[in-house]
């Protein structure tokens, strides 16, 4: 198999969430938006549980629970905040406050290819520190 594995699965997922997130807000019907946001959140979900998984792999024992909360406190804070002020920046000076799911569409569109790069850029990294991990694990 492939040692960076989760890196994959996170940048598929980052891919692929794209399109579902962007368009949901914009759906004529909440039947259409519901459908593309539930496709959306399944991926959102799948992306979190390969995080997990990704950092227990190249995390030593001792160092796990505190990498996972710091990843866990790190998505919090950076989605709850970041992500909340742009969309009331966007609705404040750009689109109005009517047009809220065009500020949350391009909230996707802006940070999910952020995503999706830098799961590009950090999969040889990954595969490096999967790799030394699994030797280390053979070796003791």
């Amino acid at each position: 198999g492939y040692k960076e594995a989760p890196a994959i699965i996170l940048l598929s997922v980052a891919i692929l969430i794209i399109p579902f997130a962007a368009v949901a807000p914009l759906m004529p019907s909440f039947g259409w938006c519901l459908a593309c946001f539930a496709v959306s959140m399944f991926c959102w979900s799948m992306s979190n549980t390969t995080a997990f998984t990704a950092f227990t792999l190249v995390t030593p024992n001792a160092m796990r629970g505190i990498i996972i909360a710091i990843y866990t406190m790190g998505m919090n804070l950076i989605g709850g905040t970041i992500a909340s002020v742009f969309i009331g920046v966007l609705n404040d000076d750009v689109f109005g406050p009517e047009n809220i799911r065009y500020s949350v569409a391009l909230t996707a569109v802006v940070f999910l290819p952020i995503c999706a790069t830098l799961f590009t850029f950090l999969r040889p990294v990954y595969r490096r520190h999967a790799i030394a991990q699994a030797e280390t694990l053979e070796a003791s």
